[in-house]
């Protein structure tokens, strides 16, 4: 598996998550991400400290770890201009992404957010001021066809289940759900309750003692 694919496998389940809750294709945010930092291999970084911003859309500001200051380029009547600008600093990659789908829902971006396709969005993206490069959808397009992204756009729903672990259309989330109910069984530290892990001895010893203080042994 490539470098690339890696890095799209680690943004896709957020990306996909925030879409169902910003309404942003995740095809979209995906491809953004992958071009702003070239997939992950680059971030804004200040020049005089080191200090990793963990911005992974190029969103300028501050942000909840402050701010870092390096170089960038922007295009100002059709000429490539370097410039020094303040990019937001995040704690970790979870606060960017969502902090990129809170920008998007700024008033300005209301034609991104109304896009019927991720390549329309690319396109208003661009029109709507989040960059100057006039060639920013068509990157944005080209990532999304080369990597099919827009298969992360097309999210199934699945049926809550009583783990996090057991969706509710697994054959057995119904048995598993009613011994959950009645205080028989519980999931692990982690709350998961890891259906296909072997029962011990000691496990089968306490279950019984709980049937037996139920009255149901």
């Amino acid at each position: 598996m490539s470098k690339q694919q890696d890095f799209i496998n680690v943004m896709a389940p957020a990306a996909q998550t925030l879409m169902k809750e910003y309404g942003i294709f995740a095809s979209t945010s995906i491809a953004q991400a992958c071009l702003e930092t070239g997939f992950g291999s680059f971030l804004p970084k200040d020049k005089t400290t080191g200090k990793i911003s963990y911005n992974y859309f190029g969103v300028k500001g501050t942000g909840p770890a402050g701010h870092v200051t390096c170089q960038t380029w922007e295009v100002y009547n059709g000429v490539k201009v370097t410039i020094d600008a303040n990019f937001r600093a995040y704690n970790n990659v979870t606060e960017s992404l969502r902090d990129h789908h809170k920008l998007l829902m700024n008033k300005r971006y209301i034609p991104v957010r109304q896009a019927s396709t991720a390549e329309e969005a690319c396109y208003q993206l661009q029109k709507c001021g989040y960059a100057t490069d006039p060639e920013y959808p068509n990157k944005l397009i080209s990532i999304i066809t080369q990597f099919n992204l827009k298969q992360y756009d097309n999210i199934v729903e699945t049926v809550p289940g009583p783990f996090p672990d057991v969706a509710g259309d697994r054959w057995s989330a119904g048995h598993i759900a009613r011994v959950k109910d009645l205080g028989l069984m519980v999931g692990g530290g982690d709350g998961c309750f890891n259906p296909e892990a072997p029962l011990t001895r000691e496990q089968m010893a306490a279950l019984i003692c709980k049937l037996i203080d139920k009255g149901m042994l």
